[in-house]
């Protein structure tokens, strides 16, 4: 074969081997970030909506309203209050139909939501829970929580409420899974 040819051929395989890499990646962000698993929703002991946008709460909340749960459990990181628009008084403990309980988690990170979940759940005896989250973060989350809750799960999604962040947000939740996956395994 002349050399020209090897080149070529080299080349063509190189071409081949990284537009499967793409392909491969490609249709895994779209399993795990853009159309993950979501579990039925059923009647549960508790509801609870992880600190992120607008339309986690909202979710919550009508799930609560629904009577899927009894208990509504929001997750309120320091700072701002991430829901002055939607529900500034959520946490205000005043009567509604169903019972709120607001923590912050520690660390503030999907693993602190979740071990503070286990604390929740073992303290008020839940079996069942239904976590309420982004799309692009089911995956992770469905995978934390289990590590620390260990009754019954369902994790569900909602859409952002600003869509041109998706990709940004999506990019991010690769690194955080694969360290969720290799260094942080806890609960």
């Amino acid at each position: 074969m002349r050399a020209w040819a090897k080149r070529h051929l080299r080349l063509l395989v190189v071409l081949f081997v990284v537009i499967d890499v793409i392909a491969v990646f490609s249709v895994a962000t779209y399993r795990l970030f853009v159309d993950p698993h979501i579990d039925p929703v059923r009647r549960s002991d508790a509801v609870v909506v992880i600190a992120g946008g607008p339309l986690r709460l909202q979710k919550g909340i009508e799930l609560a309203r629904e009577k899927i749960a009894p208990l509504l459990v929001v997750s309120v990181p320091h700072g701002a209050w991430p829901y002055g628009w939607e529900a500034p008084d959520i946490c205000n403990g005043a009567k509604r139909p169903f019972q709120v309980v607001c923590f912050h988690p520690k660390p503030e990170s999907t693993q602190g939501e979740a071990r503070a979940v286990e604390r929740i759940a073992a303290e008020r005896h839940l079996r069942s829970v239904i976590v309420v989250t982004s799309y692009f973060h089911v995956t992770r989350a469905r995978i934390e929580m289990r590590r620390c809750f260990h009754g019954r799960l369902a994790v569900i999604g909602t859409p952002l409420n600003n869509l041109a962040k998706e990709p940004f947000w999506i990019a991010l939740e690769w690194p955080k899974l694969l360290y969720a996956e290799t260094l942080n395994r806890g609960c």
